[in-house]
């Protein structure tokens, strides 16, 4: 049998109230297998920031990983610069994906 999760809708400062528990792709997700406690402690190292602008640039190949970033709504577009400098572009990410990994292991 399998021990039934309790749900719990925190509120942090600024009124987000997204957390693992309260997320979509929860059961898709890195922390499914998490206990309670284990979803505490990832939630008080999680940076909730506002959405970012069409444009803006969440990391640069190469860059230090320093996040990364699940895609809450909207489309995000990875590409890379031709030698020419034309823009070519490599991915679309949706809602519900998982964005940085490549940068794991790198530098």
């Amino acid at each position: 049998m399998i021990p039934e999760k309790r749900i719990i809708r925190r509120i942090q400062s600024g009124g987000c109230a997204i957390h693992c528990q309260d997320c979509s792709i929860s059961q898709l997700c890195i922390p499914f297998t998490l206990n309670e406690h284990e979803l505490d402690q990832l939630d008080n190292i999680i940076e909730r920031k506002k959405p970012i602008q069409k444009g803006q640039t969440l990391f640069k190949a190469g860059d230090e990983l320093k996040s990364l970033y699940a895609i809450r709504s909207g489309t995000i577009k990875s590409y890379t610069i031709t030698e020419q400098g034309d823009e070519q572009i490599t991915g679309f990410h949706l809602a519900g994906d998982l964005v940085g990994f490549d940068a794991i292991g790198s530098g």
